[in-house]
């Protein structure tokens, strides 16, 4: 059964917390070819208003037609949310790359083979790579003199916690401070978790998700012990 109107806007307002540095900004700073992602045009500085229909168009995408995300085909509910290798901080939030990124591409490469293929009901999530010379730079020519880089590094978006269904979450090379929230380490579903190469730290989660089989936090500030607990999932393994 298909999600109803109700739900679907409140879904969207989850995802879009995730980006609310662009909710007042002057142009449509996302790529042209990344699909959703967009405040209504009605909730932004009345600069905008020459791409009001541009934006209220791509707002109005069912959020399983936005780029990263992944749906279940029966029921619609949200699956997976591939917003990693700086997708979520370079594309989505514009922001530069971090330098430290830039001689990790062999790590990049390796996560590519994400172990995707094998859920049960075969469910793809899409992933789109933006060379790190351009990540901003779209085929509507922009470049990356035209929109002014953020700098501050965002924290975990915790509002995530909220999609119960999540089965699969890549937030990797995205620049991430502070902890994994409460909210996401109790996701009831979570089969695949890559948050390598930030700067989150803290002590070690405990997952209480039983279904956990890929588990990825390399390249962080991480401190203590393993959860032993890990270590009664007899599938979860380095990919």
């Amino acid at each position: 059964m298909e999600q109803s109107i109700k739900e679907e806007s409140e879904i969207k307002n989850i995802l879009l917390a995730l980006v609310e540095p662009n909710r007042n900004s002057p142009t449509d700073n996302i790529p042209a070819d990344v699909k959703g992602w967009r405040f209504p045009s009605g909730s932004t500085d009345a600069s905008r208003a020459g791409d009001g229909e541009k934006i209220e168009e791509q707002y109005q995408q069912p959020v399983c037609f936005w780029t990263g995300v992944a749906c279940d085909p029966i029921d619609g509910s949200i699956t997976g949310l591939n917003l990693g290798n700086g997708f979520y901080v370079e594309t989505l939030l514009g922001m530069s790359a971090s330098s430290s990124k830039a001689g990790d591409e062999g790590g990049k490469q390796q996560h590519t083979r994400v172990m995707i293929q094998q859920y049960d009901d075969e469910i793809i999530l899409h992933k789109k790579r933006y060379p790190e010379s351009s990540s901003i730079i779209t085929n509507d020519r922009r470049t990356a003199n035209d929109v002014p880089p953020r700098t501050t590094s965002p924290s975990f978006p915790s509002s995530l916690g909220k999609l119960t269904s999540l089965r699969f979450l890549n937030l990797s090379h995205n620049q991430l401070q502070g902890s994994i929230p409460r909210s996401i380490v109790q996701l009831p579903n979570l089969e695949m978790f890559d948050v390598t190469s930030n700067d989150l730290e803290g002590t070690f989660p405990h997952f209480e998700s039983d279904a956990l089989r890929v588990l990825d936090m390399s390249k962080n500030r991480f401190h203590g012990r393993l959860d032993e607990d890990l270590f009664g999932h007899p599938d979860i393994g380095p990919y």
